[in-house]
């Protein structure tokens, strides 16, 4: 068990070794040796002849001098450590004191400078926003997809997509998919009780043309391959390409009402309703050995690849005033205008078959 601060300082020894500090060391010694000296005076040099007669005298004052100086300096020495102490302590609390201050001082006016620039930006993106008419900021499509099915199950109107295969609104197994086979269901449903609403819900949608030259490239990207053009056999066994012509083969079995048209040029994701606008921009990427300008890069150091799952999407939602909604609905509208039916080219399944070489 530890002692208490009053305990340790009881159980100190007591004697020379017990002191501190080279003044109180000092002290004690001269006073020692003034002691010494007068009891040295008394026993051994008293009845000395003529004419050592004066050395017990002075031995004698000699030791006094010694006891007196010893005594006066231990005093001192801790009169002037208490005072030193206390000094010390005051000085120190003054320090702190004036340190803390400052220190309070400068924290303060650091985190009010950020904030002021933090609320100054957070108002940009606020303005931003609003002007914008942004409804909600997606990490990347798939974070959207619900908010997209709600979106196209809520149209009353039309629902326009665009994209590259499209295959998240007929391969896979998504709440996409399921929301555009409930439409279809409205739909034929509204044929067969003449209903006016659903049979009037418009819905088109753009596959990008898989024997475009935008095509080719793209799938060269995926596939990390160079094709001879669209009849070439590997081409016509790359994602890509069968993606999207299992996505027109399903859209014309499942949902004939729905108006599929092919595009050549690739540009946006969208998906818009009478209400919302969901968009992506499409793009590669470029890796190089040597980062620098791209018209400074040699060819070999050129590498393309897609920027996929890392671009956001952005939902925009349709106000009084016209704004970014209008853009990509009159987008839409441009590209199929000039996009046309697919052909059998497009959908062609038995184009190539693998072989073995013995």
């Amino acid at each position: 068990m530890n002692p208490t601060g009053q305990e340790a300082e009881q159980n100190k020894p007591v004697g020379f070794f017990s002191y501190e500090g080279s003044a109180i060391v000092l002290a004690v010694i001269m006073g020692m040796a003034g002691l010494v000296l007068i009891l040295a005076s008394q026993i051994f040099f008293t009845g000395l002849p003529q004419p050592w007669s004066w050395v017990p005298r002075f031995l004698q004052d000699a030791g006094l001098a010694f006891l007196i100086a010893g005594t006066v300096s231990a005093f001192i020495e801790k009169l002037v450590k208490k005072r030193t102490e206390a000094e010390f302590k005051k000085l120190m609390a003054e320090l702190l004191g004036r340190t803390a201050d400052s220190l309070s001082t400068k924290i303060l006016s650091f985190l009010q400078n950020h904030i002021r620039d933090l609320e100054s930006r957070v108002e940009m993106v606020r303005g931003a926003i609003r002007n914008s008419n942004i409804e909600m900021i997606f990490a990347r499509r798939q974070d959207g997809f619900s908010d997209m099915a709600r979106a196209i199950r809520e149209a009353k109107e039309f629902i326009f997509v665009m994209g590259v295969s499209l295959r998240e609104f007929s391969k896979l197994d998504t709440v996409l998919c399921h929301a555009l086979k409930e439409v279809h269901l409205r739909i034929l449903a509204g044929q067969k009780e003449g209903g006016d609403a659903p049979e009037r819900l418009n819905v088109r949608m753009l596959i990008l043309n898989n024997q475009s030259t935008e095509a080719l490239k793209r799938s060269s990207i995926e596939e990390k391959k160079q094709f001879k053009g669209p009849s070439d056999p590997e081409y016509m066994i790359s994602n890509l390409f069968r993606d999207t012509r299992d996505t027109i083969l399903t859209i014309q079995d499942t949902c004939p009402e729905i108006q599929v048209r092919v595009y050549d040029n690739l540009s946006l994701f969208l998906l818009i309703t009478e209400r919302y606008v969901f968009m992506e921009p499409y793009h590669s990427g470029v890796k190089s050995v040597g980062m620098g300008p791209l018209k400074e890069l040699k060819d070999q150091d050129k590498v393309f690849e897609r920027v996929a799952e890392l671009v956001p999407m952005i939902q925009f939602r349709k106000e009084g005033k016209p704004g970014p909604y209008e853009q990509f609905y009159n987008h839409f509208g441009q590209v199929f205008e000039q996009a046309r039916a697919p052909t059998k080219e497009n959908t062609d399944i038995g184009a190539f078959t693998p072989t073995t070489t013995p």
